[in-house]
């Protein structure tokens, strides 16, 4: 590996650097030819052929590696890479009522130094 081919991530923290963390790791997935696995919603593992199983793992474990550990608690469970991609995605950048709801949590919850 060359200077050039090393990638420097930073990982994901919460909402606080989601959507920068999200291009990046998206970039990265491209990068190691693993981008489908987040974009192409499978079934379930059972139904996968060996590459795509290999492909979803590699995809998974970079996912898992490139989080620290309180949004790792969030995905813990998942096998599948793009169900964990959009677990993260649907927490960290909510829309609607949820999005709104947040934000006014948050203004609230703010004090003056």
């Amino acid at each position: 590996m060359s200077t050039s081919d090393k990638v420097n991530v930073p990982k994901l923290q919460g909402s606080i650097n989601y959507d920068v963390w999200a291009l990046r790791a998206s970039a990265f997935l491209t990068k190691e030819g693993l981008r489908s696995t987040i974009t192409e919603p499978l079934a379930d593992a059972v139904a996968m052929d060996a590459t795509s199983i290999s492909n979803n793992d590699k995809a998974l474990s970079c996912i898992v590696l490139l989080i620290e550990d309180g949004p790792l608690l969030y995905i813990q469970h998942e096998t599948l890479a793009w169900k964990a991609w959009k677990l993260l995605k649907e927490y960290y950048q909510p829309r609607g009522f949820t999005s709104d709801f947040l934000l006014a949590k948050q203004f609230l919850d703010t004090s003056l130094d």
